[in-house]
């Protein structure tokens, strides 16, 4: 008995460690010269500055500032904010409304384009949540918990520098719960005595003005909502300043390689599409000629090949559509 169970045990940790490695290896970090590749196909964006506006939180802004670089980095060439730093402390701008300082703060930071974000965090008073039911044998169970609720609104504004036209101006809210202090009873009178107790002893807790202040249930719930917010934001450009690729080879019925590796920020899991060109059409009301797409296919990728390479697959009758040079983009 004794000797099974420690088959049992090695076959797990062993089990586990596959596994782990395998899934490590779907994605491979880019080498310095295909970072350096990809960054030629990239447009150039600095973020000027994330406002932390009317926020219950403090020292939000910063870590708002590192997640959206994260986030951007797949489809824009980050300008380094010490060197933005160091211009705006040189000159005077007046501000994201003042579009005829966008040409020369472009220029200095040679960006095609600048970002501005304002964002805000919020935290809710703890509240007692409880909830009552019964259990297969139709014997009471009850439980009762205190709840903790942060939320964040971040909004960001994209400008085109030789424009000075708005290309992205967006706003994402996300809200985060916590349980903690988790209580369960088996007996009716003794959980309504425990939910008494707790309506009466309960405390309005003014919440500190910084984010170290924060007790680790609204720490977690502040930073999630802030991650949630983000991820949408990042989402959204991800589609609308799309990488383009193309299929390099046809590996399979179901799988094919591609030339968006993780120096695009490709990691498995993403989805890339393939778009169907339609006859060139005239618009009449501009007099251009258009070349209407249609969505074709949707491919995932399964694993990361290089920082300019991934696998990607879709069904059978999907693959057949495609061709060696086919166009790909992000979505």
């Amino acid at each position: 008995m004794y000797k099974d169970t420690r088959m049992n045990y090695f076959f797990f940790v062993f089990l586990v460690m596959f596994l782990t490695g395998c899934s490590s290896a779907l994605l491979v970090e880019p080498t310095r010269e295909e970072m350096a590749a990809a960054r030629q196909f990239k447009k150039t964006l600095a973020i000027i500055d994330i406002e932390d506006e009317n926020s219950d939180v403090g020292g939000i802004s910063p870590m708002a500032l590192s997640k959206l670089e994260e986030s951007l980095l797949p489809s824009f060439n980050l300008v380094e904010r010490s060197r933005i730093d160091s211009i705006l402390n040189e000159r005077t701008f007046q501000g994201p409304d003042q579009t005829e300082d966008y040409a020369e703060l472009g220029k200095l930071l040679n960006a095609d384009y600048l970002a501005f974000g304002i964002t805000s965090s919020s935290v809710n008073d703890p509240r007692i949540g409880s909830s009552i039911g019964k259990d297969k044998d139709g014997e009471f169970r009850g439980t009762i918990w205190h709840e903790y609720c942060g939320q964040n609104d971040t909004s960001l504004k994209i400008i085109e520098v030789d424009s000075g036209l708005i290309e992205y101006a967006e706003s994402k809210s996300a809200r985060d719960c916590r349980k903690t202090n988790v209580e369960r009873y088996k007996d009716e009178g003794k959980y309504n005595k425990a939910l008494a107790l707790n309506m009466i002893t309960q405390q309005i807790v003014r919440v500190a003005q910084s984010l170290t202040g924060l007790n680790k249930s609204y720490s977690a719930a502040t930073l999630n909502s802030l991650d949630k917010s983000i991820h949408q934001i990042g989402k959204d450009l991800r589609r609308k300043f799309a990488q383009s690729g193309e299929i390099l080879q046809i590996l399979s019925k179901k799988e094919v390689l591609v030339n968006l590796g993780s120096a695009y920020g490709v990691k498995p899991g993403d989805f890339l599409v393939a778009y169907e060109e339609k006859e060139p059409i005239v618009d009449p009301k501009t007099g251009l000629e258009i070349i209407p797409k249609v969505k074709m296919i949707r491919l995932k990728v399964t694993k990361v090949t290089s920082g300019l390479t991934a696998v990607a697959k879709s069904g059978k009758k999907n693959i057949t559509k495609l061709r060696v040079g086919d166009q790909i983009y992000t979505y």
